[in-house]
């Protein structure tokens, strides 16, 4: 559906990691706003596979470069445990798999493809940065 907020989207992250008996219903949730083009449902799945009972590093790796190729860009700035290759290597397929499969699910609802960005909000993270490092120099 349109309109998906941060705070379902962290709801859902939550109840997929601290109550069990929401936890499926919880990543279909993810899911279903991942297919409606959300880049963050994407992350939050990362998040949710990373740790605790349904954790699977290389499906979290996954999630989480699935979000990136869509554009969410910091993602890859965070600090996180290494892959052996050979699971480095599935995850990076597995990435292009559940975007491929994202897009399945809006084919079949008449909606384009999702597509590959690699700089949204770029340009204004750069900005911003730059402002705060002039203020940071003027203190």
């Amino acid at each position: 559906r349109d309109g998906i907020t941060p705070r379902e989207i962290v709801r859902a992250e939550l109840y997929a990691l601290m109550r069990p008996a929401d936890a499926k219903r919880a990543e279909a949730f993810l899911g279903e706003a991942a297919a409606d083009g959300s880049i963050h449902a994407l992350e939050a799945l990362g998040r949710v596979y990373s740790a605790g009972p349904r954790r699977d590093p290389v499906k979290s790796e996954a999630y989480y470069r699935a979000s990136m190729l869509r554009g969410n860009w910091p993602v890859a700035m965070r600090l996180a445990p290494r892959l052996p290759r050979q699971d480095d290597l599935v995850a990076e397929l597995m990435a292009h798999q559940v975007i491929s499969n994202l897009n399945r699910m809006r084919a079949a609802r008449g909606l384009p493809p999702l597509g590959y960005d690699p700089r949204p909000g770029l340009d204004e993270f750069s900005r911003a940065m730059g402002a705060a490092i002039r203020m940071s120099a003027n203190s």
